[in-house]
């Protein structure tokens, strides 16, 4: 048994780095703010799971899903139209003046 798992980690290393951080960065995810009524301990894993969650896209650039300051693309999304953005820019002006049609 451990053979057949040392076998698949070796053949197949990206694939469960891949698995390992997305199930990580729901766990984090998952986990409620601590209260006052919090312990100590909590109140420490929270501050430190939630610190490795954010370092881990800094390390590694290709994490990033939809990063708006960053100029690189990902292989997760697809680039932005140009056309919709100024579209939805010119909707924020209008509406900003008071020139949309009422509802």
């Amino acid at each position: 048994m451990i053979t057949a798992i040392y076998n698949l980690v070796q053949a197949h290393p990206t694939y469960l780095a891949l698995a390992g951080y997305f199930l990580f960065s729901n766990f984090v995810s998952a986990l409620p703010s601590p209260t006052t009524a919090s312990g100590g301990f909590y109140k420490w894993f929270f501050a430190f799971s939630t610190g490795i969650g954010a370092a881990l896209p800094r390390l590694f650039p290709k994490l990033r899903l939809n990063d708006v300051t960053s100029s690189a693309q990902t292989y997760f999304t697809k680039p932005p139209d140009p056309a919709a953005i100024a579209q939805v820019e010119a909707h924020k002006v209008a509406a900003a003046e008071g020139d949309l049609p009422p509802r």
